[in-house]
């Protein structure tokens, strides 16, 4: 990019969401929504929606829970056969898990054992799967959603699907509940690994709480076809439909009408949200493309090891491996928590830093969890080195595997995937009045499925250093990361954390190229007070830099907030949609 600098654009406007036009890769693909497609009336379509429960019971009642063959099997399939819409419609949603599963044997209640029922009966007053996320029939019973193994005598193994009943909740740690499988056996397990039976969490398509920007990642594995169901992210309580056609996403809003009724065309209405699904895996009627395949589930599954909330842990249950890098505080390691056998990260203090700032920063960090936060597991202060124990991120930091990875692997969905997770974890911090002070994408590391998580969150505060944040001391903090009123005042707030966000989204949008090329630190504080400003990445698209120019604003109050940019990359996914469909 060379010494190439704008001046500042403090007065430019917002750009409008509601007309963006094609956006240039590498950084952004082009989602859309279908709208022309024609919609045929419902008394037309009255022998196929009378079909919908044409599907097999078993004698007890219950319905078959076959699932759905895996993405894998079915892109094999497709590459032996050449045409994976060969499956047969009863092929692909002979499971009941799919449409009314896990009713068990009230499922009669409401069907009786003909195959034929007509579905227009079962109204939504005497459906138990209509309400979202209620607990009846079933009140009391869970279901497993992920599986968790077991590290101690006092946990329970779960296995994804189990059926579950909560025996008692933790008095101090709410993380964890105690529950009773079928089999008679009781312990402990973590609460964000079951949800109520009667929830849609349990079917396959169902993704609940997932961004638009998210719901793009994940389907950008599937094949034409790939879909699935999450909460509206502007209108609460309502569900959309994302939808994989021809490499590109569409996004259908789900309405309820004042019946309790589901619709994405007014004209077709199902009294189960269930029975529209099944309807559009068969017929279009006005989406771009069938419902064919359920994409899997991304679940970040927490870091959670102990149910106690003792954070001071024995030295002796640390097994020191191989160290991953090291800085001005200390070195870390890749360690093994032995006690739990889990896979941990070690970072060690230098005996110079001070103990009681360690300890009152620590007492902060155990507070703060978020799916996009490296969360803190423990601490060894008893004598030093001390040690910070946190979940371990097996692909590293950010910076170096931007640098590394294949420019194929990092699609345009995949870095703004990552932008909106980095986002979301600082609007977390910016709600509960937390600065980070040094981010950076040096300071954010990777999992698996692209998974980004803000480490050393305040490590400025962890381990104060007066003359760290001190300019006329030699600035040893990051200049080219660091809002002017920090380098100028040595003041710090979360207006300066979203100058710092800016920097890494460029970061981002160059694979990992250094910020203000060719200029010394040294200058940098003139060049910006000056007015300049980095110029746009080549292939950014000009709304992410406009975004960039509004963070890099001289005056902190006019830069916008944590929540508002986190909102304004989710809608940045969504180009082409007309001004009704437009913010689902």
């Amino acid at each position: 990019m060379g010494n190439q600098t704008i001046k500042d654009s403090s007065t430019r406007a917002s750009p409008n969401l509601k007309s963006r036009r094609s956006i240039s890769k590498p950084f952004l693909n082009i989602s859309g929504s279908h709208t022309d497609s024609p919609l045929i009336s419902t008394s037309s379509l009255a022998t196929t929606h009378t079909n919908v429960d044409d599907i097999s019971i078993h004698s007890q009642g219950s319905f078959r829970s076959t699932p759905c063959g895996t993405l894998a099997h079915i892109q094999s399939q497709q590459h032996n056969n050449g045409n994976f819409d060969c499956l047969t419609a009863e092929k692909r949603w002979l499971s009941r898990e799919l449409l009314l599963t896990q009713c068990d044997t009230t499922s009669t209640s409401f069907l009786g054992n003909n195959n034929n029922t007509n579905t227009t009966s079962i109204t939504s007053s005497n459906c138990p799967l209509h309400h979202h996320r209620t607990n009846t029939p079933n009140d009391g019973i869970y279901i497993a959603c992920l599986p968790f193994n077991a590290s101690d005598d006092k946990q329970l193994s779960l296995a994804v699907g189990e059926h579950l009943t909560i025996v008692n909740y933790h008095d101090r740690n709410h993380d964890w509940v105690e529950v009773r499988n079928t089999q008679g056996q009781v312990g402990w397990v973590p609460q964000v690994f079951i949800k109520p039976l009667s929830s849609l969490d349990r079917h396959s398509w169902f993704h609940g709480k997932v961004s638009r920007c998210e719901a793009e990642y994940l389907l950008t594995q599937g094949i034409n076809g790939s879909f699935l169901v999450r909460d509206s992210e502007t209108v609460p309580g309502q569900l959309s439909i994302s939808l994989r056609y021809d490499g590109r996403i569409y996004h259908y809003r789900i309405n309820t009408d004042e019946n309790g009724q589901y619709y994405v065309s007014t004209e077709l209405r199902f009294a189960t949200l269930q029975q529209l699904i099944h309807h559009h895996s068969v017929t279009t009627d006005g989406l771009v493309h069938l419902l064919l395949y359920p994409i899997s589930k991304h679940k970040i599954q927490p870091a959670l090891f102990k149910i106690d909330d003792k954070w001071e842990i024995p030295r002796s249950e640390i097994a020191m491996k191989q160290k991953l890098g090291g800085g001005q505080y200390g070195e870390v390691y890749e360690a093994l928590w032995k006690r739990y056998n889990k896979v941990v990260a070690v970072k060690t203090l230098k005996e110079t830093m001070s103990l009681q700032d360690f300890l009152e920063e620590a007492d902060v960090m155990k507070d703060l969890k978020h799916p996009n936060l490296v969360q803190l597991l423990g601490i060894c202060t008893l004598e030093p080195p001390y040690y910070i124990i946190t979940e371990f991120m097996p692909h590293g930091c950010l910076l170096d595997y931007l640098k590394r990875r294949p420019r194929t692997e990092l699609t345009s969905t995949v870095l703004m995937y990552m932008a909106g997770q980095v986002a979301s974890a600082m609007t977390y911090l910016e709600a509960k009045n937390f600065i980070h002070r040094d981010l950076a994408a040096r300071n954010c590391l990777v999992g698996d499925n692209h998974v980004v998580k803000v480490g050393d969150f305040g490590l400025a505060r962890l381990v104060k250093c007066e003359d760290h944040y001190t300019a006329k001391h030699g600035a040893k903090f990051p200049i080219k990361w660091t809002a002017p009123e920090g380098l100028e005042r040595n003041q710090f707030s979360t207006k300066s954390d979203v100058w710092s966000f800016s920097i890494l989204l460029w970061e981002i949008a160059t694979y990992g190229a250094s910020p203000y090329p060719k200029i010394e630190l040294c200058q940098v504080f003139d060049h910006l007070r000056s007015g300049n400003r980095m110029e746009r990445p080549a292939g950014c698209p000009t709304d992410v830099y406009n975004l960039m120019q509004k963070c890099w604003r001289w005056n902190p109050d006019e830069r916008p907030a944590f929540k508002e940019i986190h909102a304004e990359l989710e809608s940045m996914t969504t180009v082409g949609f007309n001004s009704q469909e437009n913010g689902i």
